[in-house]
């Protein structure tokens, strides 16, 4: 099939020789090899907490509950969850995790993602590096500008 010249108006589609699936088809016809990691989810939970550092902690941010309370002491008490802690420093791991341990379950030996700033990317990367599959990364060129 010919490339077709693209329209701003009309976008850009897909041919649909390139028979595309959605990822419940894909997973709704593993045969039960997705499940849902046992019903119990050790296998997920233990890489949560081993591998990407999962629980984060609350931190009760003190400075800035004084900050927002009146001089009578009232007002809110402020929180911040630490993701930041996170094993690569985002929440990104936790579900790139999971997703390869997904694509591994139903036998694929690859994965292919985007990233935008480089983060998804390096999380996909690692999870693909602990649970040996391939991996490919793809990154825009405007990202690619911003960011190098």
């Amino acid at each position: 099939m010919a490339a077709k010249e693209a329209r701003p108006e009309e976008g850009l589609r897909a041919p649909s020789t390139f028979n595309l699936k959605k990822p419940k088809d894909i997973v709704n016809n593993t045969g039960g090899k997705f499940g849902k990691f046992g019903g119990k989810y050790e296998e997920l939970t233990t890489a949560l907490r081993d591998y990407v550092g999962r629980e984060t902690p609350l931190y009760f941010a003190q400075r800035l509950t004084n900050h927002y309370n009146n001089s009578e002491g009232e007002g809110p008490e402020i929180y911040l969850k630490r993701g930041d802690l996170n094993h690569g420093g985002a929440h990104k791991r936790n579900n790139a995790i999971a997703q390869a341990m997904i694509a591994k379950r139903m036998g694929r030996k690859s994965i292919v993602a985007a990233t935008g700033a480089g983060q998804h990317g390096v999380a996909t990367a690692a999870a693909c590096a602990k649970l040996s599959l391939d991996c490919t990364i793809f990154m825009g060129a405007t990202d690619m500008e911003i960011d190098f």
